[in-house]
Order: C-alpha cells, then structure tokens, then sequence
C-alpha cells in the first residue's frame, strides 16, 4: 500500500512526538555554491503585487500545466474583495497541489485565512531562523513549534519532487538547525514574470512551482548571515528555493 503524501507527514509527525532529541546547532557558515543541483526542477513565479483575482489566475493558468506541487510564498488574511477571493479559493481547490505559507508577524503566528487554507493541499511555516537583528542565519526542516512537530513548507515541497523517494527523504527529518546555502542567486533561476502572458506549458509540467514577491520593489528582502558578518540581501522566495534545494541534495 502506497501512502499519500498527507498519510506519510502525519506519520512523521506522531514519531516525532515522541522524539526527544534537542534542536541542534550546526555551523551557521554561509556559502554561496554554484553547482549542480535539481533547479531544472523548479521554476519561480514572480507575482508582483498581484491581488487575489489576478493571483487566482496564475495559479489556474500554472495547474493547467501539470506541475509537481505550486508552492504560494504569499499570505491570505482579511477579506479583501468578495468577487476575487471567490476565484482565488476556485482556483486552490480545483488544482488540489497548492501549498500555502505560514510565517511569523510582529511576533505572532501568521497564515492564511481558514477559507484558503481548508481548501489547499497543506500549508507549513517557512522554516526561517532569524537573530535578534531579524538576519536569517539558518533553517530548520523540523520545527517545534509550541511544543508541536511541524514539517516545513519546503520541506513539504521537496517531497513532491519525487514521490518514489519520499520515504528516503523523510528519513532525513531531524530537528537539526541547518547553514543557510545560496546555490543560486536570483538571475540563475528560470523565473516566470505574471505580466507575461504564456501558453508555453513547458515552463511548468512536471515542475516545483513556487510563486512569491521577486521585485522590482525591494520588498520581502532578508539579510542573510555568517558569523556576525553581514552578508546578502535576498528575496525571501529565493531563499526557500534554495533551502529547497538543498534538502534535494539528500536524495541525489
């Protein structure tokens, strides 16, 4: 019997209940890798500041395409306009493989309205550390958070990239707090601009699909760390795509 996705994180989750193993540091170095990894895998959306009418339209144009798994680096609270969170909601239910993101807020655990959410494959936080300066300095797969295991929202998309090797990859879950690794800055990534109208499937079909603020605006942007020292300003899209990457790099 083969588990679903969904089955097989619920079962990670309860033997993580019971593990007892302390989050752990591990160097924070960060370091920029330029080498091969899965990126033909996957291909960011640049939504601008795309509502939700115009985002419910992307996500339909991209599901039409078969991809792997959409992945939404943008937060749905409050109601904004009756009319476009009705397409919205349409367009995440009908694709049945968007997954939303969660993320922290002046403090306070932010995700997306309940209405988006029960309609959307799986929603997780982003997995970000950030120091008292508010720098990303490293990443956790595994998260306990509020004395509960949470899988990760790239983590959860990694799963999707190749399913006959979900349990291998789950293997590696461990509540390991991980370097940041920039494999590739944002000029490297094919990225698909929202204001360019496409019929080219190909761009999607059988991808990882994240969709997130890329500019122009420097919005979004985080400071990325080693050692105190300053280091990268990266749009945080791009950050979890690399972070994605890199927990690729287990099943190679």
């Amino acid at each position: 019997m083969r588990l679903s996705i969904k089955e097989l994180v619920f079962g990670l989750l309860i033997v993580c209940s019971f593990c007892k193993t302390k989050s752990q540091d591990v160097s924070q170095k960060i370091t920029f890798q330029h080498q091969k990894t899965k990126i033909k895998e996957l291909v960011l959306v640049n939504a601008r500041d795309a509502n939700r009418c115009e985002m419910g339209s992307i996500i339909q144009l991209i599901s039409s395409c078969n991809p792997k798994v959409i992945g939404v680096n943008f937060l749905f609270i409050g109601d904004k306009n009756a009319y476009c969170d009705s397409i919205l909601l349409e367009s995440i239910k009908k694709a049945d493989n968007v997954m939303l993101i969660e993320g922290f807020e002046n403090g306070q655990h932010a995700k997306s309205e309940s209405k988006f959410k029960e309609v959307s494959f799986l929603s997780a936080l982003n997995g970000f550390l950030q120091n008292d300066s508010g720098k990303v300095d490293g990443y956790y797969s595994l998260i306990d958070h509020r004395g509960k295991w949470e899988v990760s929202f790239p983590f959860l998309l990694a799963l999707q990239y190749d399913k006959s090797k979900s349990a291998e990859l789950s293997s590696t879950l461990s509540p390991v707090k991980h370097p940041i690794k920039i494999y590739h800055e944002l000029s490297e990534f094919e990225i698909f601009d929202n204001y360019i109208e496409t019929t080219n499937c190909a761009i999607f079909e059988n991808r990882i699909v994240l969709i997130g603020y890329l500019g122009p605006k420097y919005e979004d942007i985080f400071e990325v760390v080693a050692s105190g020292k300053s280091g990268e300003r990266v749009y945080g899209t791009v950050i979890l795509a690399n972070m994605l990457l890199d927990i690729l790099m287990n099943v190679e």
